[in-house]
């Protein structure tokens, strides 16, 4: 299946009628659940090698968007400092230049990242954050064994709430590899995200 065309508003509705009518709240509820937070949506990546956020306005073509999966886990220590944990896919096109090289086939982007994020509201339906955190990424065919590479990942972005308990979310984030190899991928890119998140106090605090 190939996501390239993939309306993003039939994508998104499933996921918000699935979240809205899923019944997880009891009076009884666990403490833990008005800390959570769980985010679903799309990503974008541009490994062109060019290290500037705003290319992908240049160059749309060579970023990739197929199987374009990413999800994330936000848990809140206060007001205004969250733990997160994410994980994402993504596949890059036969031809496709990476970092200064062309893929000659269909490489396999996978990744998966955990750090802590500051938030800070501007209104009350609008708040911007900067993120930071440690990651671990490949991009490998599928017929070759796994090169998995660790990173520094730094980041920011902003919630907009959209509906109680949804907030639209975007964020940009840099991914700096770690270490000394070569591997063909293996390199220093931005990745954009554009996702629906779900609050479970909104929802119980709005359900009243």
């Amino acid at each position: 299946m190939n996501l390239t065309n993939l309306n993003l508003k039939s994508y998104f509705l499933p996921i918000l009628c699935l979240f809205y009518f899923c019944e997880l709240h009891s009076q009884r509820r666990p403490e833990f659940l008005d800390k959570l937070y769980i985010e679903l949506g799309l990503n974008w990546i541009d490994n062109s090698g060019k290290q500037d956020p705003f290319y992908i306005l240049e160059d749309y073509g060579n970023t990739s968007f197929s199987y374009p999966l990413r999800g994330e886990l936000n848990y809140s220590l206060s007001e205004s400092l969250f733990i997160y944990a994410s994980g994402s896919t993504n596949k890059f096109r036969k031809g496709q230049l990476i970092d200064g090289t062309i893929a000659k086939s269909g490489p396999i982007f996978i990744s998966a990242d955990f750090g802590v994020k500051n938030v800070i509201s501007l209104t009350n339906s609008l708040s911007i954050f900067g993120q930071l955190g440690l990651g671990l990424f490949d991009v490998q065919s599928l017929a070759n064994p796994p090169n998995i590479t660790t990173s520094v990942n730094i980041g920011a972005g902003f919630f907009v709430t959209i509906m109680e308990p949804f907030d639209l979310v975007f964020t940009t984030n840099s991914r700096i590899k770690l270490g000394n190899t070569e591997a063909f991928g293996l390199t220093n890119h931005f990745q954009y995200s554009l996702g629906v998140r779900y609050s479970f106090k909104k929802r119980y605090d709005c359900c009243r």
